[in-house]
């Protein structure tokens, strides 16, 4: 029977002797050879070695992908000799076929033996066939334009159930990438095989003419298996798989010769649209119309659409909104849509014409140039307000009827004339003297000037007002109130037409730029630095109004 202290002198002893042992390094592979789409785990061991375990793997790196690690470790006494043993497991995924060296590892002072691991082609593979898992490239043109779609279609087919997978989006470098939806999984059948399908597919514009390589792309996931571990699998990772893809190249063409200033639209189809708002307006001098054209193409995305200009014209004005830029997505590949929205404004009576909207652009489902066309348009202006025609005042009814004549003798009718012209005299005299003793009313002239002045007055509160409350519609309306009093024989119906009206150019400038805020949907407007820059303007033609009311001749009494 061993003693309680012996066996405590035999511990001691054994972890005395343990350094005296000599440690080792030993790498070895779980399979070889192996197939290009499978891994392989390689194993560094370590006996009797107590240092840090940080080895570097960078030598690897170039022939390898390393997919992860994990360490374990344990100690053993057979004969009364004590063992100890750390493991570092790597999980490697060739990037290529052929003989790959792995190089030696140094961990501290030890050094691993290289081995030679040898990748071949998988026979089912070779045949066409999926064994478990397998990645499918195409696309639907080889030799696009410059900045033409072409539509990238990957297809992950799997023979196994996954249990988890990482599938990462392609880089292509000078290559615009736009993923389309979300991923699509389905069944389909080889080889009386049923398997199951991931497809996801992508719009790519290249931007740059000459050869553009698609990567290949690399799949790692794991399979989902059944039976491992005391319970059933519920903690076992799975067999690691991975899978890659092909290159291909893509030959893209610059663009064809065309006129300059003609912009480059290769696109699947284009439409443009016009709208007005209200539907159905009714154009009236200094009264902004919104019109909003909307250009749409499949195939391109926002920002290589042009933009829609409308240039001002005699008979009216342009006031641009901010563009609105969208690119969506569809199965078919990228739409993107570009939004202008034009308040035109127009500045005379009658007939204007708004002018064709022409856009050239490359079909690429005809491989041919082509046009699309927004025709002239006419509109009819009417006057700002309506004018008020005097009313004509109704004329006496004729009577076609013709009446009897009668014949009068004049020797009679003397009379009867004396007495009406005494009776006129004398209504005449009693009128005059009532106009002379009663009190004379104000020129008309001047009761005009005072209530017109103390209209002035108001309107200039109501300017300040509005422009430190920060109310550009309301300042829009009191400009007008103030510029109607002050010139009533040609009332200005637009700030355009009250900033010809004042001499000094910074309220000009003012008066311009709130008339453009109006037309935004963003109003940032400082109305306070508006009245600052009006207020000298109105007090100076307020003041030349008053001059020239006291160079009026008096009124007649």
């Amino acid at each position: 029977m061993v003693r309680p202290h012996q066996l405590c002198l035999l511990v001691i002893l054994l972890i005395i002797a343990l350094p005296l042992q000599a440690a080792s390094l030993q790498a070895t592979v779980d399979r070889n050879p192996i197939s290009e789409n499978e891994t392989v785990q390689l194993t560094l061991t370590l006996r009797d070695y107590d240092g840090p375990i940080n080895p570097d793997l960078t030598a690897l790196e170039g022939l390898f992908d390393i997919l992860g690690s994990q360490q374990s470790s344990q100690v053993s006494i057979i004969n009364g000799r004590m063992d100890s043993t750390k493991q570092l497991h790597i999980t490697l995924a060739p990037k290529q076929t052929g003989r790959l060296v792995i190089p030696s590892i140094d961990i501290g002072t030890l050094q691993s033996q290289p081995i030679t691991l040898q990748v071949v082609k998988s026979a089912s593979q070779q045949a066409g066939q999926i064994s478990e898992i397998a990645l499918e490239v195409e696309v639907d043109n080889t030799s696009p334009y410059r900045q033409q779609q072409v539509i990238l279609t990957v297809r992950l087919i799997h023979a196994v159930n996954l249990a988890e997978g990482v599938l990462p989006d392609p880089e292509i470098p000078g290559v615009e990438i736009h993923k389309l939806g979300e991923d699509n999984g389905y069944q389909t059948v080889r080889d009386g095989r049923r398997l199951g399908v991931i497809e996801r597919r992508y719009a790519l514009l290249p931007q740059q003419s000459g050869e553009i390589t698609i990567p290949r792309i690399l799949f790692r996931g794991r399979a989902q298996e059944r039976g491992m571990g005391s319970f059933g699998g519920l903690f076992s990772q799975g067999r690691q798989l991975q899978a890659r893809s092909r290159p291909i190249t893509l030959n893209v063409k610059p663009q064809p010769q065309r006129n300059s200033g003609i912009p480059w639209l290769p696109a699947k189809n284009l439409t443009l649209q016009v709208e007005w708002s209200p539907k159905q307006p009714q154009f009236r001098v200094g009264e902004p119309i919104t019109r909003t054209l909307t250009l749409q193409a499949l195939g391109l995305s926002a920002n290589q659409l042009p933009e829609l200009s409308l240039t001002p014209q005699e008979g009216f004005k342009v006031y641009p909104d901010q563009p609105q830029l969208k690119t969506d997505t569809h199965q078919q590949g990228v739409i993107g849509t570009r939004i202008e929205k034009y308040a035109i404004v127009p500045t005379k009576v009658g007939e204007i014409t708004l002018p064709p909207i022409n856009l050239t652009w490359w079909n690429s489902e005809q491989n041919r140039l082509s046009v699309i066309k927004l025709p002239a348009e006419i509109i009819q202006v009417l006057a700002a307000t309506a004018e008020s025609n005097p009313t004509a005042l109704p004329l006496p009814a004729v009577n076609n009827t013709e009446s009897a004549a009668t014949i009068i003798d004049n020797s009679t009718l003397w009379p009867w004339q004396l007495a009406s012209a005494l009776l006129a005299l004398a209504w005449l005299i009693t009128l005059w003297l009532w106009w002379r003793k009663a009190p004379q009313p104000a020129p008309l002239d001047r009761r005009q000037t005072a209530d017109s002045s103390s209209t002035l007055r108001i309107s200039l509160n109501d300017i300040a007002n509005t422009c430190r409350h920060n109310q550009p519609e309301k300042t829009r309306d009191a400009l007008l109130a103030w510029g109607q009093t002050h010139n009533p024989q040609q009332p200005p119906h637009s700030l355009i037409e009250l900033a010809k009206q004042l001499d000094q150019p910074q309220a000009q400038q003012a008066l311009k730029k709130l008339d453009e805020i109006l037309y935004k949907e963003k109003k940032n407007w400082d109305g306070n630095a508006c009245w600052q820059a009006i207020e000298e303007a109105l007090k100076s033609t307020r003041n030349e109004y008053k001059k020239t009311d006291s160079n009026k001749l008096p009124g007649l009494y």
